[in-house]
C-alpha cells in the first residue's frame, strides 16, 4: 500500500462488470448471507438503513465494497472502494481508481449507440464508485 492507502491493481480482485446482472462474484438480488457467502465469508456490517425507500447499505471493509440491499429485492447496488476494492473490468477497462474526467468520458463514449439506463452509474462520493 502507497502513502494514501491505494492498492495497486496488481493486489486488487478483478472482477467484470456486467449491468444490472452481476459484479464479480455478486448477483442483483442475493441475500445478504448470499453475498457473504460469494465474497468467501467475509463479514458486512449493516451502516444505514432508507426505511422509506426500503433499502439498507452495509460495509465490507475488508473487501472494500459497500453493498447496498432492497428488503423485497436482495442486492440492488454494489459500491467498490476505490483505494482499496477489487477493479471492475467492462470491455477489458478498468474503472475503479480512475480520473473521474476520463472514467465519464469513457462512460459516455460507451453510451453512444447503446440503449439508455443500460450502462454503468458512478459517483463521486468520496472514496466509492458504483
Amino acid at each position: 500500500m502507497s502513502l494514501w492507502g491505494v492498492r495497486p491493481d496488481c493486489e486488487r480482485q478483478q472482477w467484470i462488470l456486467d449491468p444490472f446482472v452481476k459484479r464479480g462474484p455478486l448477483r442483483f438480488g442475493m441475500s445478504s448471507d448470499e453475498a457473504s457467502a460469494a465474497l468467501g465469508g467475509f463479514g458486512a456490517t449493516a451502516c444505514r438503513d432508507f426505511p422509506r425507500l426500503g433499502t439498507s447499505s452495509h460495509t465490507c471493509a475488508e473487501a472494500g465494497l459497500k453493498l447496498y440491499f432492497a428488503a423485497d429485492k436482495g442486492l440492488c447496488g454494489v459500491a467498490a472502494d476505490a483505494l482499496c476494492g477489487p477493479q471492475l473490468l467492462a470491455d477489458g477497462v478498468a474503472l475503479v481508481a480512475r480520473a473521474p474526467s476520463v472514467l465519464e468520458q469513457w462512460l459516455f463514449d460507451r453510451a453512444d449507440g447503446r440503449e439508455p439506463f443500460t450502462e454503468a452509474c458512478y459517483s463521486r462520493e468520496g472514496r466509492w464508485a458504483r
